[in-house]
């Protein structure tokens, strides 16, 4: 594991710890980082009930809390551990998840 520096969407700075191929990711300038997690296109619907309400899956300790109310959010907590194959988006309406 390799520890990152990344700034959250509050501008505190954060240290995480991850695998060396997220450490890459995550130190390229050029990317955007967003609670530690690369930015990438959100699933338009759910490949299981077809919903629109999907929310991508943020995993890590928590640095704070989050004012906004969850059911406004656009992500889910999936807890502190995560490997390669954990998934990354959640359907709000089924609760199906997925990468």
């Amino acid at each position: 594991m390799t520890a990152v520096r990344a700034n959250t969407s509050n501008e505190r700075e954060v240290t995480m710890k991850v695998t060396p191929e997220d450490a890459d990711i995550l130190d390229d300038p050029d990317m955007e980082v967003w609670f530690g997690m690369p930015k990438i296109q959100r699933p338009s619907h759910c490949p299981q009930c077809g919903s629109e309400q999907t929310k991508r899956i943020v995993y890590g300790l928590p640095g704070g809390e989050d004012p906004t109310p969850v059911e406004e959010r656009d992500y889910v907590l999936g807890g502190c551990l995560f490997n390669s194959d954990s998934p990354q988006w959640y359907c709000g309406a089924c609760g199906h998840k997925w990468r």
